[in-house]
């Protein structure tokens, strides 16, 4: 794969920022996305993690360096981003607190000195699922403060479905809604090249960007591709919240957090996911987005 060339520090007339960036769930897989897109960048990258497993998953994303800290906790945050210039947020979902830590963390920036601050909401944000409305209050509260800021709305993850080899091991790929519903979707790792651009430069400040790749797809449709990708039928169901929950490997022992995904399900049942249009991120890419089709070929060479 072709390297990126670095961003090099410190500023130059191409609006690259100069310092350390700081990133919230460097040990998780959106959070790791972004640290290998930055450490890709020669970009300084310093990574949030809670435990020694969370460190060392941080540190193989790339992650220069890695401080503990705990999201709730406003102290540790104000230790994470001493000398950080710019930051990432990626918040817990699903979780009765998620707009009280989105709105925490944006505080403690300005505390902080951090100069900008790139969020991952949500397409449609505006939907009324709790999840949904919690990312959009953080969205309300980045437009009460002084820094520059940054809004990535994506559409679904690619990713959020088992991986290929899961899936021919099932059989089938579902979800508990119906599977002719169509659904905007993205590949993470091109939210994770956007986010580093946002990041590293100025380009980008305080503006709200739709992400998706193109098209819309159902649930039928991806299982056809798959069929395809593995040479073997795969199974096009609709799902119980309980048989998705277990595939997931999500034990639902917060009620707040099984209701939050029974209202997003009971949505995309009616609505679907509305989106597909990617004009945007083509433009922020400067190349078409991930579709299915390729990322189920880059999933299978992986395997």
């Amino acid at each position: 794969m072709k390297k990126i060339p670095p961003i090099l520090f410190p500023t130059g007339d191409d609006g690259a920022s100069a310092g350390r960036v700081l990133v919230v769930g460097a040990s998780g897989p959106t959070g790791g996305a972004v640290v290998r897109a930055l450490s890709g960048r020669g970009a300084i990258v310093r990574g949030i993690a809670r435990s020694d497993v969370g460190e060392q998953q941080a540190r193989k994303a790339g992650a220069d360096e890695v401080v503990r800290a705990d999201l709730r906790h406003p102290d540790d945050l104000r230790t994470a981003m001493a000398g950080v210039e710019s930051a990432f947020y990626f918040s817990p979902r699903a979780v009765p607190d998620e707009a009280a830590l989105g709105r925490a963390f944006i505080k403690a920036a300005e505390e902080s000195g951090v100069s900008r601050i790139v969020v991952i909401s949500m397409i449609n944000s505006h939907a009324p699922i709790p999840n949904h409305q919690e990312s959009l209050q953080v969205e309300e509260a980045l437009a009460r403060t002084s820094l520059s800021s940054v809004i990535l709305q994506p559409a679904m993850f690619m990713q959020t479905l088992p991986h290929l080899d899961r899936i021919s091991e099932l059989g089938w790929v579902g979800r508990p809604y119906p599977i002719d519903v169509p659904l905007a979707w993205v590949d993470f790792n091109d939210v994770a090249e956007i986010a580093a651009t946002s990041l590293l430069t100025s380009s980008m400040d305080n503006g709200t960007f739709e992400l998706c790749s193109g098209g819309m797809l159902t649930i039928a449709e991806i299982g056809g591709l798959m069929s395809e990708a593995l040479g073997s039928t795969i199974e096009s169901r609709e799902i119980t919240l309980e048989e998705w929950a277990a595939v997931r490997g999500e034990d639902f022992s917060s009620p707040y957090r099984r209701e939050c995904y029974a209202e997003m399900f009971d949505y995309f049942s009616k609505y679907g996911f509305k989106g597909g249009n990617s004009l945007v991120a083509n433009m922020l890419l400067g190349r078409s987005p991930v579709t299915w089709p390729e990322y189920l070929v880059r999933t299978k060479q992986a395997r």
